[in-house]
């Protein structure tokens, strides 16, 4: 195989960890606030409320991408390796 078994088992871990990060749209909305801050030279008191919405929907959204790769790239691994294959059916 292309992967070595603990490189492969590093990246199931981290897939399995990305799925299951409940904070991980948290941290993109830290980091989205940070960039559009840092981008607009605003200041805490500057922040408009409209745009902290738009930041939160848009990293709840990124972290639904993220977990939906991770799950369907495990998903594919299993299937690759035959884990969901009945046996003794």
């Amino acid at each position: 195989t292309a992967l070595g078994f603990q490189e492969g088992s590093k990246v199931v871990q981290w897939m399995s960890e990305t799925f299951a990060d409940q904070e991980l749209y948290k941290k993109y909305y830290i980091a989205m606030e940070h960039a559009e801050k840092v981008m607009t030279g605003a200041d805490q008191e500057d922040w408009v409320l409209e745009k902290a919405r738009h930041i939160r929907v848009e990293s709840e959204r990124r972290a639904t991408v993220v977990r939906c790769h991770a799950a369907s790239a495990a998903l594919l691994a299993l299937r690759r390796d035959g884990a969901w294959v009945e046996r003794g059916a």
